[in-house]
């Protein structure tokens, strides 16, 4: 999934988990960045790094520093989960 904002997209993907928890319990990584347009899909390096992020457990919502960074003042709370080296990319 896109969005066209980082507080909008941490709060949806917990909406998402809220209304999913009788049933399925979801996992999220997000990150921030430029992405390009292929067809119907999305692709890029914001893209890849996500999909190379530590794997969430269920229930959990990851986010890059990054994007921690991005949403101060946004009333979004955070829980360091210490750096994490990611396959051909520097510590995030």
């Amino acid at each position: 999934m896109t969005f066209d904002g980082r507080a909008k997209a941490i709060r949806r993907v917990f909406v998402l988990a809220d209304d999913l928890r009788a049933g399925i319990e979801i996992r999220a990584r997000l990150h921030t960045g430029e992405v390009g347009l292929r067809d119907d899909d999305v692709g890029g390096i914001a893209v890849h790094t996500a999909s190379v992020m530590a794997e969430a457990r269920p229930g959990e919502v990851l986010v890059f520093r990054t994007v921690s960074r991005l949403v101060l003042g946004s009333a979004i709370w955070f829980v360091e989960q210490g750096a994490h080296a990611l396959e051909g990319r520097s510590r995030a």
